[in-house]
């Protein structure tokens, strides 16, 4: 269900919001949104397929008024307050079942968010009609049967003044979630759009859940980096590699040779033990696989190489074990192509572009 807050303010709060430009409005299913984000945490949703939430109790204070603290500026009570107690112990109880998922909702990324929430890793772009077809999509499935009498809202949050949070009663209707899409004017910078779900009674009280299977293929539409020396030249590189690649040059040198260390006790057959000489950016899937290697990229976003045993190494065990560090963006693409996704070629025929201080990939489905 979409949540309006701004809709069901009293006229003289709405109109003071909207006179200073912060009245935010409904969230249009073709609304950007961002959830930035650790590349480890990141790896973890390629591999899970499930969105983390996080208990709306675990957060402190100032970060989330608890829904109790809202009873006196956005509840109607009698005015005897006859229902005060009874509605205080509902929200208590709805407190301990509600979990939130942030978003950031706009067209360009901010510098300060990302680094305030991925600790300079990568930013997963969708937009709104799409999170929530793929919740829809999951909670119509079998394995959404779980969450199927749980109640989920999404939204744009209002950001109000502290004077309207604290003192002011603001809701001429409201619905019991409905501060739950608002704060402090203070964290409009964040620009948020909310899931939140109210989960039913007897589902637990955990710290976190995580709600899914919600493919990749199905949400991303694109990533984004900061975009620094490091990770420009990165792209760069990349996209030089992919151009000779096409025009039959190779992708990079990957030239084994044996290291020195392989000694084993008298009588067993000498290991070929063999280092991959390599730079930055000029290792591709294709060389690696052209060496009859498996390749597996871990959380911390390095890969680990193991080779196969392959023709001319009989008698001896052709075994190479290594974990290099490789390019982030690199990686990436190996990993997206897994779950579905490749990068799409932009207007100039490039597969990234720079903007406002960000490297951003827009994806496709592979085969599209």
């Amino acid at each position: 269900q979409r949540v309006v807050p701004a809709m069901m303010l009293f006229e003289g709060v709405r109109d003071q919001l909207e006179k200073d430009g912060l009245l935010r409005p409904i969230a249009r299913n073709t609304d950007h949104i961002w959830q930035q984000m650790t590349s480890e945490h990141f790896m973890e949703y390629l591999n899970s397929e499930k969105l983390f939430m996080r208990a709306h109790r675990e957060y402190d204070d100032y970060d989330e008024k608890k829904l109790l603290s809202y009873i006196d500026t956005c509840y109607v009570l009698p005015s005897d307050n006859s229902d005060r107690k009874s509605l205080e112990e509902r929200l208590n109880q709805l407190e301990k079942r509600m979990y939130i998922s942030c978003w950031y909702s706009s067209e360009d990324l901010s510098d300060m968010v990302f680094r305030e929430y991925s600790k300079n890793g990568i930013a997963l772009g969708t937009d709104v009609g799409q999170l929530i077809h793929c919740l829809n999509k999951f909670l119509s499935s079998d394995e959404g049967k779980e969450f199927a009498k749980d109640r989920f809202y999404v939204g744009n949050v209002q950001y109000v003044y502290h004077q309207q949070l604290v003192k002011d009663h603001i809701f001429e209707n409201t619905q019991v979630v409905c501060p739950m899409f608002l704060k402090g004017i203070q964290f409009k910078v964040d620009s948020e759009f909310r899931v939140c779900i109210f989960r039913k009674e007897g589902a637990g009280e955990n710290p976190s859940i995580l709600v899914g299977k919600i493919p990749p293929r199905c949400l991303i539409r694109r990533v984004a980096f900061r975009a620094d020396r490091e990770h420009l030249e990165e792209a760069e590189r990349l996209e030089k590699m992919k151009k000779n690649a096409a025009a039959g040059g190779g992708g990079g040198s990957m030239n084994p040779e044996k290291a020195d260390d392989g000694t084993v006790d008298s009588g067993t057959p000498e290991p070929v033990r063999e280092t991959i000489k390599r730079t930055e950016m000029e290792i591709a899937t294709e060389n690696l696989e052209s060496l009859s290697v498996d390749i597996k990229a871990d959380q911390a976003m390095k890969i680990t190489i193991t080779e196969r045993a392959r023709a001319g190494c009989a008698g001896k065990t052709a075994k190479i074990v290594e974990t290099v560090d490789i390019s982030l963006m690199k990686t990436l693409e190996s990993n997206l192509k897994k779950v579905g996704l490749e990068f799409a070629p932009g207007i100039d025929g490039k597969d990234y572009r720079e903007e406002n201080g960000f490297i951003i990939y827009e994806l496709r489905e592979r085969n599209a």
